[in-house]
């Protein structure tokens, strides 16, 4: 039976998700969804920009990742997020929890931000600036992981996995929480891949001899 309050809230999300991709259109950098958390698989109830991340009406995806399975736990908004899509591409995102009037979560509002354009222009600005007479090697290419995603990537995702799971918030860390993350990671091994100490110190804005310390008082 359908719930006409439940569904009448997500209609509210629905036409305000169509109103921010309705104004991203033409830049393509914007994707804007809805997805049902009253159905297993979590589908998408609606999206706006859908080929950015080549996802669909009805596609089954993760919301907040580990999170998923415990619809108890979610937290009411979490923002500026690394989400990789499907086709590999990397977006900024934030997700906001759709509640009814118990308090339950019944849905999921999310705003996806491609950044590669960005990251190009940031990349020719550079290179434009620090331009010289002297010709330099350009930088090896970073070697891609199995699936297409690189591998900075994967491991800001399992950076931010682990501050979704306890419920932190990026820009409102203290040096507990921070303690907290770095221990989680090194006791599930993953502080031993290449490059991630470096930016696991730079996502939490402390330095590398820091996220040392923080592993030894960990035990």
């Amino acid at each position: 039976m359908v719930n006409l309050e439940e569904q009448e809230t997500l209609e509210h999300y629905i036409r305000v998700a169509k109103l921010l991709g309705d104004m991203f259109a033409k830049s393509s950098c914007v994707e804007v969804l809805v997805h049902d958390l009253r159905r297993e698989g979590f589908p998408i109830l609606a999206i706006f920009n859908g080929h950015l991340t080549g996802r669909y009406l009805g596609h089954s995806t993760s919301v907040y990742g580990s999170l998923d399975a415990d619809l108890k736990r979610l937290p009411d908004a979490v923002s500026n997020y690394v989400f990789v899509g499907p086709n590999g591409k990397r977006f900024v995102s934030s997700s906001l929890t759709i509640r009814n009037k118990k308090g339950q979560a019944i849905g999921a509002f999310s705003v996806n931000f491609d950044t590669s354009v960005f990251e190009q222009m940031s990349a020719f600005l550079q290179q434009f600036v620090m331009a010289s007479t002297v010709a330099k090697p350009p930088a090896p290419s970073q070697p891609e992981g199995p699936s297409g995603v690189l591998p900075q990537d994967a491991l800001l995702n399992e950076i931010h996995k682990v501050i979704m799971h306890n419920n932190f918030h990026l820009h409102a860390l203290s040096r507990e929480d921070k303690q907290h993350i770095v221990q989680e990671l090194h006791q599930a091994g993953l502080l031993q891949r290449h490059g991630m100490v470096t930016l696991l110190a730079t996502e939490l804005r402390i330095t590398r001899a820091t996220v040392y310390k923080y592993v030894r008082m960990g035990g």
